[in-house]
């Protein structure tokens, strides 16, 4: 824990006491990825660390579409739901992590109705090799949740995972269903709190870099 003092007029002083983090060197330069940081990693969707099509399949960025940045979504929308999702496209990004434990990831979507009355739009997320989860986005969603959707301008889903150590980790988010546009992705670690545009992005560092 750390801290510093804020001093105004009239001798009035305030100490703030904040968590302070400091790595050795030797951790620095191993840092890999997107950094974690007060309790969450956060990346926008256009900034994958690798994307992985599957002709025909591709991802496409759509500028200034949602509340911060950009979104991202595969391309034709007319292909059919890729069920093994396992070896479908994908975007992946790496991310460093200071703990282990249970995590969650938030998934900040566009707002898509099911237009292929499917029962719900679906996409794939994991963690490193963890098993894959299919994540329907209309799943419980009634009239009151679409227009809280709409109001918000986002859909916002949330997946549990397991990171089983602290260091370099890889979040891969796969298509199943055309439609789905990722604007943001968070991993939470900690007591993250809930921000309307979500956290900003966090800072990113290569290997090469932090040598």
């Amino acid at each position: 824990m750390g801290s510093f003092t804020i001093e105004g007029y009239g001798g009035v002083s305030v100490i703030l006491r904040v968590p302070v983090r400091n790595p050795t060197e030797a951790i620095k330069q191993k840092v890999n990825g997107f950094i974690e940081s007060n309790g969450y990693v956060s990346m926008e969707a256009e900034n994958y660390t690798r994307s992985v099509d599957r002709p025909p399949v591709s991802w496409l960025r759509i500028p200034g579409l949602g509340r911060t940045l950009s979104g991202i979504t595969p391309v034709p929308v007319t292909y059919p739901a890729q069920e093994t999702a396992g070896d479908g496209p994908r975007l992946e990004y790496q991310v460093h992590l200071f703990c282990s434990g249970e995590i969650k990831i938030r998934a900040y979507l566009f707002p898509t109705l099911d237009f292929h009355y499917s029962g719900g739009l679906k996409y794939t997320i994991s963690i490193d090799d963890e098993d894959l989860q299919i994540i329907n986005i209309h799943e419980g969603a009634t009239n009151r949740v679409w227009e809280q959707w709409l109001r918000n301008n986002i859909n916002l889903q949330v997946s549990k995972h397991y990171a089983d150590r602290p260091g370099d980790h890889t979040v891969k988010f796969w298509m199943v269903d055309p439609g789905i546009v990722l604007e943001k992705l968070e991993v939470v670690t900690g007591e993250s709190k809930a921000i309307f545009l979500g956290p900003a992005e966090s800072h990113y560092q290569s290997e090469a870099e932090g040598k």
